[in-house]
Parts: C-alpha cells; sequence; structure tokens
C-alpha cells in the first residue's frame, strides 16, 4: 500500500469508531474514502467521506534528500447529516456532527502516537509525521439549489507527511 492510503485506511477507522454516549453520532460503516456526496442516497444516515481538495497538490522535495518527499497533505472531512428533525434549526445537526469530528480528532492527536524519545508523538501509528492539523470548519445549510439536501459540514485537517521512495 502506499503510505497515502495507509493513513486514509488508518482515519476511516477510526472515524468508523466514534459511537454514542461519547459522540453524537455513530460512524460505523459510515466513513468513505474518495467518495464525493454522490447524490446524498443516503440522508436517512448521517456519513462522512474523506477528499482532497482539488487546489491542494504541491509537492516539495525533502531538503537534501531526493528519495524524500516531504509536503503539508490537505484533507476534507465532508460531513453529511440525515434529514433535519428540526426544521426551524436545520444546521444543527451538522454543528454537532463537525463538534464530532473536531473532537475525534484531537482523540487521534492525543492517543494513537508512538513516542520516540526525545521528539514529538507520531498520531496514527506513526503514520503522520507531527499532530493532525485541524482547521475551523464550516456549516452549510440545505440548498436544494445546489443539490444539497441535508446540512453538511466540512472540516479541513492537514497531516504533516513525508513520502520515502526507494528503488
Amino acid at each position: 500500500m502506499s503510505k497515502r492510503l495507509d493513513i486514509l485506511v488508518a482515519l476511516t477507522g477510526h472515524l468508523e469508531a466514534m459511537a454514542a454516549p461519547e459522540y453524537h453520532y455513530t460512524l460505523a460503516g459510515q466513513v468513505h474514502r474518495g467518495k464525493p456526496a454522490f447524490g446524498y442516497e443516503k440522508v436517512d444516515t448521517a456519513f462522512v467521506t474523506l477528499l482532497e481538495p482539488d487546489d491542494e497538490r504541491d509537492v516539495f522535495a525533502a531538503p537534501a534528500r531526493p528519495e524524500r518527499r516531504a509536503h503539508p497533505w490537505a484533507l476534507l472531512l465532508f460531513g453529511v447529516t440525515d434529514r433535519p428533525a428540526d426544521l426551524d434549526h436545520p444546521t444543527d445537526a451538522a454543528y454537532r456532527l463537525l463538534d464530532d469530528l473536531q473532537r475525534r480528532i484531537a482523540w487521534i492527536n492525543a492517543h494513537t502516537g508512538t513516542a520516540t524519545p526525545g521528539r514529538i508523538p507520531r498520531p496514527l501509528g506513526g503514520l503522520a509525521e507531527e499532530h493532525l492539523q485541524p482547521g475551523a470548519g464550516v456549516v452549510l445549510p440545505p440548498d436544494r439549489q445546489q443539490g444539497r439536501p441535508t446540512a453538511v459540514c466540512i472540516l479541513p485537517i492537514v497531516i504533516p507527511l513525508t513520502e520515502r521512495f526507494t528503488p
């Protein structure tokens, strides 16, 4: 597997482990990799999909190491809520899902690292170089014209990444 796919698989597993009572949403079997919002055929159940933003594809060579590339890898955690129970406040569910995702990223940073004496713990079993860096996130209301029948949240995260290539 590629290191990026290893990270995506590990992140998927950690997000799918979210469940009540610690979280508002249970995401077992509801986290997808690289699958866009796909027509919202699952609007009866909240789900999350992991996507790369279209405008974040720069890659940098690691200093003095041609067999390595180091870069901040940007991902979007795109959360889709189920149909709103409260039609007067349809974004409430998306704020709860965004809160769940932010708290889970903090948990991943605190609990899944491998520690080397004198170094920063590396999350996701050592796959990430440093802590995952979540952005503020945004919540968008339902919008029929945009083809969005439910509220969504988008949480950007940055994963410090060094990829090593050997012949």
